[in-house]
């Protein structure tokens, strides 16, 4: 009697990117789940140990099998670009920019969509629109113009209310000035980092980087925490540290004492 052929029989496979190991727990990793994340062979994780490239691994014993700690599996997933849902996700740096060139807000808008380092960007024309979004986008950093407008809030008033309202005042600041004279006054009225106009993507984002990484700007206390902003009356009500126009207004900070 023939036999027929034997039926075949469908095993789950994970996926080659997600270890089916996977937990919640910080356990490290395997050079075969190693290999399954970057999807590349078992040999060429332990060449990368070799080279140099996997700097960080420990052994169950003396002969044992590797095991890689998850800060370097993390570490090799950001310098490689790649991403893993819940074990590493690149974050995107909130940048809000106020200025009212619109070429100026097109630019950094274009600069956040460059996949090598994203940003999400928000736009504002004018300073007051610039806070009052500030508010409630809580930026990481805020790239802000000069505007010397006579009728309408400066970038240096701008900046000093950014540096007394409690919820905005740690953010970066970056003031994009057309000279260095503004970029000294900037800098002294609590700006984190000056870039000159014009400028390109390449200077933009490595200005921005550089802000994100530098060290953090002291929080203003005492008497200066409390003190009264005086720099639009129309604007700025002193009794509750609040901006707004006659569209929209936002309180940044707790009410003063009266």
């Amino acid at each position: 009697m023939k036999q027929g052929r034997p039926k075949a029989i469908m095993v789950p496979v994970p996926s080659p990117s997600i270890p089916a190991s996977w937990d919640s727990a910080q356990r490290p990793f395997t050079i075969t789940e190693v290999a399954g994340l970057f999807g590349v062979s078992v040999q060429a994780v332990h060449m990368w140990m070799k080279s140099g490239r996997l700097r960080r691994r420990t052994r169950t014993s003396k002969k044992g099998n590797y095991r890689i700690p998850r800060s370097e599996v993390i570490r090799l997933l950001e310098s490689a670009g790649r991403e893993v849902p819940g074990l590493w996700e690149r974050t995107f740096a909130k940048v809000l920019v106020i200025d009212d060139d619109t070429g100026v807000r097109k630019l950094v808008l274009a600069a956040g969509r460059n996949p090598a380092f994203p940003m999400t960007v928000e736009t504002a024309p004018s300073v007051e629109d610039g806070v009052l979004l500030a508010g409630r986008f809580l930026p990481d950093v805020i790239l802000l113009d000069t505007f010397l407008s006579k009728n309408y809030l400066s970038g240096l008033e701008g900046l000093a209310f950014i540096r007394h309202a409690t919820l905005i005042q740690k953010v970066k600041v970056i003031a994009l000035v057309d000279h260095s004279r503004m970029a000294a006054r900037f800098l002294k009225g609590g700006a984190d980092d000056v870039l000159e106009k014009p400028f390109g993507l390449a200077d933009l984002r490595s200005a921005v980087y550089r802000t994100l990484k530098s060290t953090p700007r002291p929080a203003i206390q005492g008497r200066d925490a409390g003190r009264s902003l005086l720099l639009a009356p129309k604007l700025l009500s002193r009794k509750d540290r609040s901006i707004g126009s006659s569209r929209s207004s936002a309180a940044l900070t707790p009410p003063l004492k009266s």
